[in-house]
């Protein structure tokens, strides 16, 4: 289950194809800055989703090593 997390929080081509209107996620937001040359701007959201996906690993990482 946290594997599938990460993998649909960064997938780009999927959530462009589904996305409701009027509705952004992370990926799609550091998407279309970074299609506009908004460098700085896209920083932000792809930070939060490598920080967001880093906790999982973190935590399955941890669950693992006690075994």
């Amino acid at each position: 289950m946290i594997l599938v997390f990460i993998d649909v929080m960064k997938e780009l081509p999927l959530t462009l194809i589904l996305k409701p209107y009027h509705i952004d996620t992370l990926a799609v937001k550091a998407f279309e800055y970074a299609s506009d040359e908004m460098v700085m701007e896209a920083s932000i959201p792809s930070l939060f989703i490598i920080f967001t996906a880093m906790i999982p690993v973190i935590f399955l990482n941890k669950l693992l090593i006690k075994k």
